[in-house]
């Protein structure tokens, strides 16, 4: 039971650490099509193109917002499946603390019961190998409170970024265009 519970737990953070990563990535990708929504605003305030160039613009825009909304509702989703994986850890990390210290509560005083107890598909563990795990366990929880204290710390989005390749050469076009370059 407590390999299986080990198992369980070891499964939740391998989920919970590729929903992290999703996340990130969700992030960074709202976070270009905002810039990119942020640039074609920009390109369409400051040129004088004409109507149909300026409706393909905001036809544009108009994707790029639907876009940036379907990248928020899936962040969201995300974001769920993260809290719902993070508190099955913990749920996991609870059952087996209790399964570990019922086991050490009440060793078998005979061996009778302990035959009993074996039978039942119950591992015994020695005393040192108890302590050995308890203190491996103890170590992972405080790496998994220091990890959600970086996870809870505010990230730097705000930071200004290189633009793309393909956003610097639609940047330069549109400079063209209207007679700045």
């Amino acid at each position: 039971q407590v390999s299986r519970l080990k198992s369980d737990l070891r499964v939740t953070q391998q989920e919970k650490e590729n929903l992290k990563q999703e996340v990130t990535s969700l992030n960074k990708q709202l976070q270009m099509a905002n810039e990119k929504s942020r640039f074609l605003e920009a390109a369409v305030h400051s040129s004088g193109i004409q109507n149909q160039q300026k409706k393909l613009c905001w036809g544009e825009l108009e994707l790029i917002k639907q876009e940036q909304q379907l990248l928020r509702q899936e962040n969201e989703q995300r974001q769920r499946e993260f809290q719902g994986a993070k508190s099955e850890l913990s749920h996991s990390r609870e059952k087996l603390l209790h399964s570990n210290s019922s086991m050490m509560l009440s060793p078998p005083q005979h061996p009778r019961e302990l035959q009993e107890i074996q039978q039942q598909g119950c591992p015994v563990v020695p005393s040192e190998q108890y302590q050995q795990l308890q203190h491996q366990f103890l170590q992972a929880e405080r790496c998994q409170r220091l990890q959600e204290e970086l996870e809870n710390q505010p990230m730097e989005t705000n930071m200004p970024q290189a633009l793309l390749p393909e956003q610097r050469s639609l940047h330069a076009d549109t400079y063209r265009r209207i007679g700045h370059l």
